[in-house]
């Protein structure tokens, strides 16, 4: 990041807690149908049905709340001059 602006990194952080947010979407659809596929079929008998409308839905916004936390989590130390807080530390 040496000699990135400000927004670059942002977006660079934006971006990777989007991804985080999206594979952990994935890993709770596939852990969770995983889970559900014999409960629906050998308990309750049924056919097995996977709702893809649902599951493009979830991982958009697990991506989107990822990308949000990163947002806020990135703007705080961003709002800082950089040679300040390394004075300081």
């Amino acid at each position: 990041m040496l000699g990135a602006t400000r927004g670059q990194i942002l977006l660079a952080y934006v971006a990777e807690f989007g991804l985080v947010g999206l594979a952990a979407g994935a890993t709770g659809v596939a852990l969770g149908a995983a889970a559900a596929w014999p409960v629906v079929t050998l308990v309750f008998e049924t056919v097995w049905r996977f709702d893809w409308a649902a599951v493009a839905a979830l991982l958009a916004g697990t991506a989107t709340l990822g990308m949000l936390a990163g947002a806020l989590a990135t703007a705080h130390a961003l709002s800082k001059r950089p040679a300040a807080t390394l004075r300081e530390a």
